[in-house]
């Protein structure tokens, strides 16, 4: 998917293919639908993971199970359970516990940066267009 591809501009700026211009980070996207005030605005857009403009022109999806390459980040739907079990895992490889960024909004930037940056793992949330749009699971 190229930034043309994308139905969210959140991932196009979050995954370095488009500026943080001011009217973004200003939040003017955010207020007032989904935030108390313009300040709250801001500061989401502010502190919202990304990569660094022009690191990326766009990204390659593929089952994991028929990938012909060597992907950079693996992303899975899990339940809570399932959560735990990789937790538990995850433990069980280095003793580290793993710390998530999370938000309500932009899950498919919080799945994917925070993991390209720390090169670890992480947790994060389907958002409103993961369950709409991208049909993630609602249980």
């Amino acid at each position: 998917m190229f930034k043309e591809d994308h139905w969210c501009f959140e991932p196009v700026i979050g995954l370095g293919m488009a500026e943080r211009i001011p009217e973004y980070l200003e939040g003017y996207h955010r207020y007032p639908d989904s935030v108390r005030d313009s300040k709250a605005a801001s500061e989401w857009c502010r502190n919202m993971p990304h990569l660094e403009y022009g690191s990326n022109k766009g990204v390659m999806t593929a089952p994991v199970n028929a990938c012909k390459y060597m992907p950079d980040v693996i992303v899975m739907h899990v339940n809570g359970m399932m959560v735990s079990q990789l937790l538990i895992v995850k433990n069980w490889i280095d003793g580290k516990d793993v710390y998530s960024q999370l938000s309500g909004h932009a899950a498919c930037v919080y799945c994917i940066v925070p993991s390209l940056l720390k090169r670890d793992c992480n947790v994060a949330i389907p958002c409103r267009g993961d369950r709409q749009v991208a049909m993630a699971p609602r249980r």
